[in-house]
């Protein structure tokens, strides 16, 4: 374990072991000088390898803590703290205005959707080349230009199709009953026919 240089306020990193300032440590009180052996750098590109080398255990954990009541309560903490945005920090304003950091969140957002599924991003462009980059339903792009939506079985979990989001929605709001969408097709094909006499 590097020692702090209390006159410098540096520290060797153990990994790289390079000589850096304390801030490219993490705080840590578990460690004689306060700070964690490896420098930040070293420690996140641990983390990413180790993600990247057990991807099932990592995705299994993460769901199997997402299913838990601490995993939900968590879940509940965080929808709260995004609905108060008027308490978000000020620097994290600054970071949000940044294109590259935008970027970057909605990179990471889209990889935790897809880790939610249960599917990767090959994956996912595999169907999206499969439906000829429409939706499933309407065989339509969809109108907002954005990504097709992962449309699933909110029963089992299982990936069906990818949609736009307005047939995404549709399906949603018939609680994914199929006599209620005939009953509304059955509806319009009516009121279409009455209009025409």
């Amino acid at each position: 374990m590097g020692q702090v240089n209390q006159e410098q306020k540096t520290k060797v990193c153990s990994t790289c072991k390079q000589e850096k300032p304390v801030e490219e440590f993490h705080k840590n009180s578990a460690y004689r000088d306060g700070y964690v052996g490896q420098c930040k750098k070293c420690r996140n590109a641990k983390i990413v390898e180790y993600h990247r080398n057990n991807r099932e255990g990592t995705l299994a954990a993460y769901k199997k803590y997402h299913a838990s009541e601490a995993g939900k309560v968590k879940a509940r903490q965080h929808a709260k703290k995004r609905r108060d945005d008027g308490k978000t920090q000020p620097y994290m304003k600054e970071y949000n205005r940044d294109p590259e950091n935008s970027a970057r969140a909605a990179y990471y957002q889209w990889q935790r959707k897809l880790s939610s599924y249960g599917i990767t991003e090959n994956e996912y462009n595999r169907m999206l080349c499969e439906q000829g980059s429409v939706c499933k339903l309407c065989s339509n792009p969809d109108p907002q230009g954005i990504r097709l939506a992962i449309d699933h079985n909110h029963s089992t979990g299982k990936v069906r199709d990818l949609l736009c989001g307005r047939c995404n929605k549709m399906i949603g709001l018939s609680l994914e009953n199929p006599e209620i969408l005939r009953a509304a097709a059955d509806y319009l094909t009516t009121h279409a026919a009455l209009s025409l006499t």
